[in-house]
Formats: structure tokens, C-alpha cells, sequence
């Protein structure tokens, strides 16, 4: 596969022209072949009704990730599947959330993706596969 020549570049282009991160507070903060990292303050707007970040959100989170990470190798991507453990509750308290993905299969046509969620105590409040179909177009 076609590997980006800057990381650093396309992560902030990925910051500016995603606007549903912004939505969320969401920004993609670390990205190497292989891996991207998503960090979120948790606020008001991603309460639910157990007084804990809503699982949607945290769905989102771990899918912005790993669909960062699949494209660090040069090629735009989209969802296959998604599957989430939920482990503990994430609390409101205007602290990150951070998630890790990292490649577990990076191929051709198909990517999978391990993404570990950690409250703002770093423990692990959640773990989730993604699964990403790369597509033919470079990103670059």
C-alpha cells in the first residue's frame, strides 16, 4: 500500500475538514502507520441517562480512530463493521477521553482495527474491532 508522506499534515487537515468531531469536542491527536489516537473532554452534551458518556458517542470516538488509522496508509477507507465491550461507565467530569487504534490486519481490500477507551483516570472503560474496507483512491 501507498504510504502518506506526512502524518502530521493530514491529521490537522482531518481535524479542520471532519466536522463531526468538531461537533462532539473530538480531536484527532496522534497518528502513525497503523495508528491514530482521538481525545474528547467529556461535557454535558454526551450525558445519558445513567449520568455517564453516552455509548453512542464512545461508538464514534472508536470508529473517527480506527478509520484514522486505516487511512495512514494512503487510501481513503470506510466501515465494514463495528463491535463494542462496554467495561465501565465514562463519567461527566470535563476530563479526556482517550482512544487508541491500532492495525491488527492492514491489507489490500480490508483492514481490522483494535480500539481500547480509556476514562480520564486511563482506565479501560471500553474495547471495540472495526473492520475497514480500503477503497482504491489515494488520498494523496
Amino acid at each position: 500500500m501507498k504510504k502518506l508522506t506526512d502524518l502530521n499534515h493530514y491529521r490537522v487537515l482531518f481535524n479542520e475538514t471532519n466536522n463531526f468531531i468538531r461537533y462532539l469536542g473530538a480531536e484527532l491527536t496522534m497518528l502513525e502507520e497503523g495508528y491514530a489516537q482521538v481525545e474528547m473532554v467529556t461535557r454535558e452534551e454526551h450525558r445519558n441517562m445513567n449520568d455517564s458518556v453516552h455509548g453512542g458517542v464512545l461508538m464514534a470516538l472508536a470508529d473517527t480512530a480506527a478509520g484514522a488509522a486505516s487511512k495512514t496508509y494512503g487510501y481513503a477507507s470506510v466501515t465494514l463493521e463495528g463491535k463494542m465491550n462496554f467495561l465501565r461507565p465514562v463519567p461527566i467530569n470535563g476530563k479526556p477521553v482517550r482512544v487508541t487504534a491500532k492495525a491488527v490486519h492492514a491489507g489490500r481490500r480490508t483492514g481490522v482495527y483494535e480500539c481500547n477507551i480509556y476514562d480520564s483516570d486511563n482506565q479501560l472503560a471500553a474495547m471495540a474491532v472495526y473492520t475497514m474496507f480500503m477503497m482504491e483512491e489515494p488520498l494523496f
